[in-house]
């Protein structure tokens, strides 16, 4: 018989000549059944390696017994593909990228990255760390079975995100309220900074605004850009301050009588203003700063 020709693990089975050029059957026989397992005439490899295979038929009433006839089988490894097509662009905050896990014989597929500042593999995901370009290698080492896959290197490119600002609305204030805090994040997780339009309403102090006069002013938060974010788009509010209440505490004046001393006039209001007073007739009593002069009766 013609040598048997060599296969690779993972073949199609071998299907060896059934009966003798007598037709008397042949039987086979594997000198290791886990490299060739033989049944009736069909050869299943089993693993790689190299067996002899043994053919004999005992012969009958009519034959005499065929001389035995041995073929060497030499199994090799079995190749294997890494199916690594190109990656998609991504953007700084992108979920986890998932890669093929194993290669077309289902065997585990290994990353590694040219540069971990950009993206980081974990198993057969893909953890974007940063902006940047970087190569990502996939690569199998073989087995038993299966000879090393070629390994596939594929660009990944990381650009920058945008960042959007969350402020909350500001309260209606009044003079005198001191400050009230400012809360806005940046979805970037970068330090959100604020500004006043008009610092004689309302100062900015790292989260406060600090009201220091009654008007309206806008106070607008803005994030600056980092290495992987872009600038935010600012985000303003209006504050409108109110003036506030005061009151004016004054003592009742006794009577007096024509000819009389000037009076001294006493108030003060709560705000701490300065008081003024106006006599509502002056040929009475007529006002002169902080004092009543007397001009008449009445």
């Amino acid at each position: 018989s013609l040598p048997l020709t060599p296969c690779h693990y993972g073949d199609p089975d071998i299907t060896l000549n059934a009966v003798t050029d007598k037709g008397l059957p042949i039987t086979y026989t594997a000198a290791d059944p886990d490299i060739a397992r033989i049944e009736d005439n069909t050869v299943t490899v089993g693993k790689v390696g190299t067996t002899t295979l043994t053919a004999t038929q005992p012969g009958d009433r009519n034959y005499l017994p065929a001389t035995a006839v041995t073929q060497t089988l030499t199994v090799k490894k079995a190749p294997q593909t890494i199916v690594f097509s190109n990656l998609p662009n991504c953007t700084f905050g992108d979920p986890d990228l998932e890669l093929p896990p194993a290669t077309d014989k289902g065997l585990p597929v290994a990353y590694a990255t040219s540069d971990s500042a950009v993206a980081v593999p974990s198993g057969n995901m893909l953890h974007i760390t940063g902006v940047g370009t970087c190569q990502i290698t996939a690569s199998q080492p073989g087995s038993d079975c299966y000879n090393a896959a070629e390994s596939r290197t594929v660009r990944l490119t990381v650009s920058k995100a945008y960042s959007d600002i969350t402020f909350d609305a500001l309260p209606a204030c009044t003079y005198g309220d001191g400050r009230i805090g400012l809360k806005a994040k940046s979805s970037s997780g970068t330090a959100v900074h604020f500004a006043s339009s008009d610092e004689t309403v309302a100062r900015i102090e790292g989260d406060f605004a600090y009201i220091t006069g009654a008007g309206t002013c806008t106070i607008t938060a803005y994030a600056q850009t980092d290495a992987n974010w872009y600038d935010a788009t600012p985000v303003a509010h209006e504050l409108t301050v109110s003036k506030a209440t005061q009151t004016v505490s004054f003592l009742p004046l006794e009577d007096r009588t024509y000819g009389d001393a000037p009076i001294k006039l006493t108030a003060t209001s709560s705000s701490g203003l300065d008081v003024t007073f106006r006599s509502s007739a002056s040929d009475i009593a007529r006002v002169d700063g902080t004092e009543l002069h007397i001009t008449g009766a009445g």
